[in-house]
Parts: structure tokens; C-alpha cells; sequence
């Protein structure tokens, strides 16, 4: 029985409309690298192109190894099945080095090194990894720590108050620099009252307790369990809770409430207070706690918004792009000439 290739037309517009531009989607195993390879071979065969003005651009280095040696393969193929453009790919295997074949970020770069002066770039520029970019990061990060804390120490205090680990900030920090053409929100919003929703959490905490057991099962309390008593207690010894504690207590109830029916007083209690504290979870602390972070996201926007133009800084001074700045000085470049 004959295996019918459903998308023929398609493929064949691949390989011979070669005038035209495409969009290909397909999934993976589809045969989308071998469209490609065909179509570049049939534009040096036909005379539509040779091999120095084509570009092919590839995600990871190792595609683009994989499609260059595909390539040549078969070229050296078409040399054998296609004696009529035997001339033309016999060329095009002479000059295979002269195809551009690599990832998007080298491809950016080298446009880059050819028109430094058009990219307002220091001639010299260096490529960032990953590994360097995030070390200059956190080279970036301590220095303006620093300063903060010799200059601003109500800064960090804020963010303190705020609920905000400076571990918790880098990561922030880790985020905001992967997106450097984004226009963060900095508009300020009005600042919530944690306590009605703590207040009613505790109430049904304490409710709760009444189904807890006193003495701990043989395996012991489960997650629920444990987080409620760890609220009553922390309640108890904190005599003024600040929005911090507050916070706290509000973020470790954020989840799916799933108990251990058999570890409480009766399977009963343990249904009715799950369903109780899942409902009151996404009825009041999960947009409790959406309003919070809202109120916080400018503050943090702020305070990294130094570190990151800190960290920029020290790119420029040392002449050096990471591949985000790859992508965006060149769509500048082209824009702009």
C-alpha cells in the first residue's frame, strides 16, 4: 500500500517556489530541516542564489553544524542526480564556506563587527555568555548593595518591611535583565489592608484546631495540620505582627489544600475544613495577596531599576554585549540604516 504524503503541494512549494517566502510550521520529525536543505540546494542548482547570499539561521550551534553537513551531503548528491546544473553546484560545493550558517546571535554579531560605528559600538566588543553575564550581574548587584546601604539604608529597610529577601531581589533582578525592552510598571497603586483577611484566616485556623488531634498521629500531622499549627503558635509568640508576619502566614496558605483524612479527629472534619479553607484560599488570600503584589511591584521596579543601570554601566565600560544585547543592537542597526 502507497504511503500518501498529505501536505505534497506544500512541500513542493518548498522546494521550488523559490521566489516566494514562506512561513513552514509543522512539528518536530515533520521533515522541516530537509525542506530547508532541499530548497537551498535547488537555489544553487537553478541559479536563483549562491552559496555566499544565503543565510540560514539556527536556534543552537549544534543544528547549525547538523544543517551545514547536511547540506554539503547533498549538494554532493545533486552533483550525481543532476548533471544539466552539474557546473553550477560544483560551485557551490567549491565555495560551501562562504554560506552564513549559524545561530541568531552569531549572525547578529557579525553584522555587528562589519558596522560597528553604525551600531555605536566600541570596535572591540566582546561576547557575553551566559556564565559571564550572570557573574557581571552579581558583580553589578553587590557593588550597588553597597552603595545603598552606605547611602540609602532606608531603601533596603523598605524592602525588608516589604517582605523582601535580598535573594528573593536578585532573582527579580535575573528576571528584569532578560527583558531590557520591556516598559516596567512603576505606577503606584494604593496600598492594601492585610489584616481583615488575616484576622478571618485565623479565625477558621483556630475553628480548625478543634478538629486537629492533641496527641500527633503515628505519621504524623499532615501538611495542613502542620501549617496551622504553625500559625496558631507564630500567632501566639508574636504579640504585634507586622505586615511582614502578616504576609507570611497569608503566602503559606497560597496553594491546593489537600489533607490526610484518617490524621484528624473524624474524616468528616477533615473534608469540611479542607473545602472551608480552599474556598476562603481563592475567594479572599489569593486576590489578597495579587492586590499586595501589586502594591509592591513598582517599590521593587525602583530599587532594581539602580542595579540594573549599574550592571548596564559596566557592560558599556567594558565594551561587552550579552545576547540580548545581540538581538537588540541589531534590530536597532537595521532600523536606523
Amino acid at each position: 500500500m502507497t504511503n500518501l504524503i498529505v501536505d505534497k503541494d506544500a512541500r513542493d512549494k518548498i522546494l521550488t517556489n523559490l521566489h516566494t517566502n514562506f512561513l513552514v510550521e509543522a512539528g518536530a520529525g515533520s521533515g522541516k530541516t530537509t525542506s530547508l536543505v532541499g530548497r537551498m540546494v535547488n537555489i544553487i542548482a537553478t541559479g536563483t542564489g549562491t552559496v555566499d547570499e544565503i543565510v540560514a539561521i539556527t536556534f543552537t550551534k549544534k543544528a547549525a553544524d547538523e544543517l551545514k553537513m547536511r547540506f554539503q551531503s547533498e549538494l554532493e548528491k545533486a552533483m550525481k542526480k543532476d548533471p544539466l546544473n552539474k557546473e553550477r553546484i560544483a560551485e557551490g560545493l567549491q565555495n560551501i564556506d562562504q554560506i552564513y550558517l549559524g545561530t541568531v546571535h552569531s549572525f547578529c554579531a557579525k553584522l555587528l563587527r562589519e558596522r560597528p560605528i553604525e551600531a555605536n559600538l566600541d570596535i572591540d566588543f566582546q561576547e557575553l555568555d551566559d556564565d559571564g553575564d550572570f557573574l557581571l550581574l552579581q558583580e553589578a548587584w553587590d557593588e550597588y548593595l553597597f552603595k545603598v546601604q552606605d547611602e540609602q539604608p532606608e531603601a533596603l529597610q523598605q524592602m525588608e518591611e516589604l517582605g523582601l529577601s535580598v535573594e528573593k531581589l536578585f532573582e527579580s533582578l535575573r528576571t528584569l535583565k532578560e527583558y531590557p525592552d520591556v516598559e516596567w510598571v512603576v505606577d503606584e497603586v494604593e496600598k492594601p489592608d492585610l489584616k481583615p483577611t488575616y484576622r478571618a484566616l485565623m479565625n477558621i485556623l483556630y475553628e480548625a484546631r478543634r478538629a486537629i488531634p492533641d496527641k500527633e498521629p503515628e505519621k504524623g500531622f499532615d501538611d495542613v495540620q502542620k501549617l496551622i499549627l504553625k500559625a496558631i503558635r507564630r500567632e501566639k509568640v508574636v504579640a504585634s505582627p507586622t505586615e511582614k508576619d502578616l504576609l507570611t502566614i497569608l503566602e503559606s496558605f497560597d496553594k491546593n489544600i489537600k489533607v490526610t483524612q484518617n490524621r484528624w479527629v473524624t474524616k468528616e472534619d477533615a473534608k469540611f475544613y479542607a473545602g472551608k479553607l480552599q474556598d476562603f484560599v481563592e475567594s479572599s488570600i489569593k486576590p489578597q495577596l495579587k492586590q499586595w503584589r501589586e502594591y509592591v511591584h513598582p517599590k521593587i521596579i525602583r530599587f532594581l531599576k539602580g542595579a540594573y543601570d549599574h550592571y548596564a554601566q559596566l557592560k558599556k565600560e567594558r565594551s561587552l554585549l550579552n545576547f540580548q544585547d545581540l538581538l537588540m543592537k541589531t534590530a536597532d542597526l537595521l532600523k536606523s540604516n
